[in-house]
């Protein structure tokens, strides 16, 4: 289902001049009784018409006629509403949302509206939480003339750029082609949820998900919104900011050192698919920010630990930001509008560093680290995508009720765990928690999945895994070196 503007407009035109219709209609009818009054009692009435009888009569007429307009807009507003909530999958919504106007029995776009909705509903089936994909990508290359440039943004960096990045023409035909095989986006939180009995006991349960037939549900997630300084004038955006509309848009500067403002990156290319397509998300469902915070985030320089004991090795040379307070507070607004939007944050740990390897001290350090920096601007979540996909058990087993680094997590306040995992789906629910694999939708994968489908004899071992969701050689960008290599 698609609503575009210029059959939404046609159609509220239709309807508001049917309420108008109508409503002069009654008006005329209440006109022609007090005629009929004037003429049954017109002997009792002087000849001539009291002074200002027919000017009274124009201000009537006249503020009937407002009355009547107002009631034509708000029954338009009404059913625009309604239609957003139904392409959204809440047809129970919709219907209240019409119900909510007086009269709209008497409307007969109003009332085939609730036909519709409740028909539809009859059709929908319960999604399989258990069965849901999550697909997850990186920062988004915008040029890949200098991204993918081993002369410009030097041959190792070039080549982690083509391995573990998306391009912009990549996500967007990803994104068509998804929609056109019917995924829906659902928030995390849509697919389990902790219920609390009387003695305050937590319980992590499966979600209800109803969705028409041919529809399927996924999660999404970008990992590392820092816009870190290394990728400066590699061909990225450089970081979030609000425009004049408060809408979400990325700064970037090219090749030649301009800078403008628009979708150069997955939140807000992924803001404009949804304008166009409202279906395409599971009542206002948007995707995971995943977040660390050595360098900031959100491309605003907000860390003040530079120096930390928890400082990963590589990462120390950075110098603090003399503006840090401004941009605290510009990172925080940017946060606050992704969060309207529908967007969750999740912690992606504060120094991007395996959790499994660390020691449960700098386990603990490194998740108060980013408590301390980073919640202050995202606010609280429950939600962590582990760094490099490293579970800090090790294991893909439930998780121990004596695990400390787990126990740690969870007195954080975490309760959603994911992985990295190439499977279409892995999803574990136990105890207080929620767990589930993440797919990487970036050139190797998609590299991979070119290779096994052209039956590429140089790479016999290769699987394509992204079949459930698209042809990978439909959206391969033919502009990355080949082959996709680790640097």
């Amino acid at each position: 289902m698609t609503y575009r503007g210029g059959y939404r407009s046609r159609r509220r035109k239709v309807i508001r001049n049917r309420i108008i219709v109508i409503s002069l209609f009654v008006v005329c009818l209440a006109l022609i009784g007090v005629c009929v009054k004037l003429l049954l009692d017109g002997k009792k009435q002087p000849a001539a018409a009291p002074a200002g009888t027919t000017e009274q009569g124009a201000e009537n007429s006249t503020e009937e006629t407002a009355g009547t307009t107002t009631a034509a807009n708000e029954a338009e507003e009404i059913l625009a509403e309604a239609e957003l909530l139904f392409a959204q999958y809440d047809p129970d919504a919709a219907v209240e949302k019409i119900k909510s106007f007086a009269g709209y029995e008497a409307v007969p776009e109003m009332t085939d509206a609730v036909k519709k909705y409740q028909e539809a509903k009859a059709t929908y089936t319960k999604v399989d939480v258990t069965k849901v994909t999550h697909v997850f990508y990186h920062t988004l290359i915008v040029d890949t003339s200098l991204a993918l440039d081993p002369q410009h943004s030097g041959a190792q960096e070039a080549a982690n750029y083509n391995y573990v990045m998306t391009t912009m023409e990549e996500y967007a035909a990803i994104m068509q082609k998804m929609y056109d095989a019917g995924y829906v986006m659902v928030d995390i939180h849509d697919l389990a949820h902790i219920e609390t009995d009387e003695n305050g006991n937590e319980k992590m349960v499966q979600g209800e998900i109803y969705l028409p037939p041919g529809k399927k549900a996924f999660v999404l997630s970008q990992d590392d919104v820092s816009y870190y300084e290394y990728m400066e004038g590699d061909g990225f955006a450089a970081k979030l900011v609000l425009d004049e509309n408060n809408n979400v848009v990325n700064e970037y500067k090219d090749a030649a050192g301009n800078v403008s403002y628009g979708s150069y990156d997955m939140i807000p290319m992924t803001e404009d698919f949804l304008k166009e397509h409202p279906d395409f998300s599971y009542r206002g469902a948007r995707g995971i920010i995943a977040l660390t915070g050595y360098n900031g985030v959100l491309g605003y320089r907000t860390s003040d630990s530079e120096n930390g004991p928890n400082r990963a090795a590589d990462k120390t040379k950075w110098q603090l930001n003399p503006n840090i307070e401004e941009d605290k507070v510009k990172a925080k607004q940017v946060a606050d509008r992704l969060k309207e939007l529908g967007w969750t944050f999740a912690s992606h740990s504060f120094n991007h560093l395996d959790m499994f390897e660390m020691s449960l001290e700098s386990f603990q350090a490194d998740t108060d680290l980013w408590e301390a920096e980073v919640q202050p601007i995202v606010g609280d979540t429950d939600v962590i995508l582990y760094p490099k996909g490293a579970d800090p058990t090790g294991s893909w087993k439930e998780y121990p009720e004596d695990n400390q680094k787990i126990n740690y997590l969870k007195q954080a306040g975490f309760r959603y765990f994911c992985t990295v995992d190439a499977s279409p789906s892995w999803v574990q629910i136990s105890g207080n928690v929620f767990k589930q694999g993440r797919r990487n939708l970036d050139g190797y994968r998609l590299w991979e999945a070119v290779c096994a489908l052209n039956g590429d004899s140089a790479y016999p071992n290769y699987k394509d895994r992204l079949s459930d969701l698209f042809d990978a050689r439909e959206v391969f960008d033919k502009k990355r070196p080949t082959p996709v290599v680790p640097g």
